[in-house]
């Protein structure tokens, strides 16, 4: 049901609003609650946005509205090693399960010295001044629904920092596993990552869910960059089809830092990924590029947003995706230069192939140049493969399917091309490989 532009819901979630979760408050005493308490009220009041609001136009909360979501449970022991098992290891990592830390499946002691984590709900520890004042910031209740929900239900927050000067030269992983069984469930992440001044690391995300009833994973990432840091960060997101998945993930960007996201996104029945990029500080450098594969009634939205708000920042957002039988793929991409800045450089690609006729992509590209002293480019393609080039492979002894494998894996692998490290590229590219060749019917 919808009221003005927004969902009525009675999620039975909201009576299990724990006031007194954070008790031992690392920030200051009362601040958390205050905030949780602000962003529980705002959720009661405003509920979920429909489509009526331009912002979500291409993605619909209407089945998310509509039922029942229950806080999630923790995991029996057999449960958990099933789960783990199947996981790869790649390196140091974080474990998320339902939205709790798991510690026995965690790893990141070879990191000692390089690394700070701290988990809200059992570290007793002292943040700082700095890191305190941009953990505020970001715990700070928002007018947004989708923000609300996670701080007022998150079962706990996770704060990683990548320490002053420091170079991690194997990735980081943060494996989020969910599962709900005999209710639907609401997962509620929520990651502060703060990489300190002259440090690099890279920092994979992986988003997993596994669902005989529904379940909403509704993530939260706040990044701070500080001068001359650099990051890597990429997000894999493979989760069921009972799963519906909305992210936000928010960087702020100080003077000469340098970020880089990749999103490999093929799981969910509805999944909505939306990056802020806030360059801050002049000289600073964001690449925001991924990829998407949905098929069967799959949707997937991918929302960036970058705010040029000092002199000689650069950008590049760039998103290809593939849409089968009748699934909808949607990039909105928002480019902003603030007034008086000077040699700002911005670019903007979207590419889609569409291989049914009930498959849809849509492409909103968005440019907001309020200065003079720039570089602004931007274009959409969308189409079907290339009916000359399937042709000239298979007068090559290539069979018509893997043509069509070969041209859609040499299109998608062009968005890796900004993508540093060849550790990620490797990775991706084997992930892209598979998915073409597992999901695709490519008929």
């Amino acid at each position: 049901m919808i009221k003005g532009s927004n969902y009525i819901t009675s999620f039975p979630l909201l009576d299990s609003f724990d006031i007194d979760l954070f008790a031992n408050d690392p920030l200051e005493k009362g601040f958390l609650q205050k905030e949780r308490i602000k962003s529980l009220e705002f959720f009661k009041k405003n509920s979920l946005p429909s489509p009526k609001i331009e912002e979500w136009k291409y993605f619909d909360l209407g089945k998310i509205s509509k039922l029942d979501f229950f806080q999630s449970r923790n995991l029996k022991e057999e449960e958990l090693n099933s789960l783990i098992n199947q996981l790869p290891n790649h390196g140091p990592r974080l474990v998320i399960i339902n939205g709790e830390y798991s510690s026995n499946y965690s790893n990141i002691d070879s990191l000692s010295g390089e690394v700070e984590f701290y988990n809200f709900v059992s570290s007793n520890t002292s943040l700082g001044e700095a890191k305190s004042s941009y953990i505020k910031d970001s715990l700070s209740s928002k007018n947004d629904s989708l923000d609300s929900v996670n701080l007022a239900f998150t079962k706990d927050i996770f704060v990683l920092v990548i320490k002053k000067g420091c170079i991690i030269e194997k990735p980081i992983e943060v494996i989020y596993i969910s599962k709900s069984s005999k209710e639907n469930i609401c997962v509620n992440p929520r990651l502060i990552i703060i990489s300190e001044k002259n440090s690099e690391s890279t920092i994979i995300e992986s988003c997993i869910s596994y669902s005989q009833k529904y379940l909403w994973s509704n993530y939260v990432t706040d990044i701070i960059l500080e001068r001359d840091s650099k990051l890597t960060h990429c997000k894999y997101q493979k989760e069921g089809l009972k799963t519906f998945h909305t992210a936000n993930t928010k960087v702020k960007q100080l003077n000469a830092s340098k970020y880089y996201y990749y999103l490999f996104n093929s799981g969910s029945i509805q999944s909505r990924n939306k990056i802020f990029c806030n360059l801050q500080e002049s000289n600073s450098i964001c690449d925001i590029s991924g990829c998407y594969f949905v098929t069967e009634d799959q949707h997937s939205d991918i929302s960036v947003e970058v705010q040029h708000l000092a002199s000689k920042c650069k950008s590049n957002q760039k998103f290809y995706g593939i849409a089968d039988l009748n699934a909808q793929g949607v990039f909105q991409g928002k480019i902003h230069v603030r007034e008086g800045t000077l040699h700002s450089k911005a670019d903007q690609i979207s590419r889609g192939i569409i291989l049914s006729n009930a498959a849809q992509i849509f492409a909103k590209p968005e440019l907001n140049i309020l200065a003079e002293d720039v570089k602004c480019t931007h274009g959409v393609s969308i189409g079907e493969l290339d009916e000359e080039a399937i042709f000239y492979l298979r007068s090559r002894g290539i069979s018509d399917k893997e043509a069509k494998q070969m041209l859609i894996y040499g299109f998608i692998l062009d968005t890796l091309n900004e993508v540093e490290s060849n550790f990620v590229v490797k990775i991706f590219s084997k992930l892209i490989e598979e998915e073409i060749s597992k999901k695709l019917v490519l008929r």
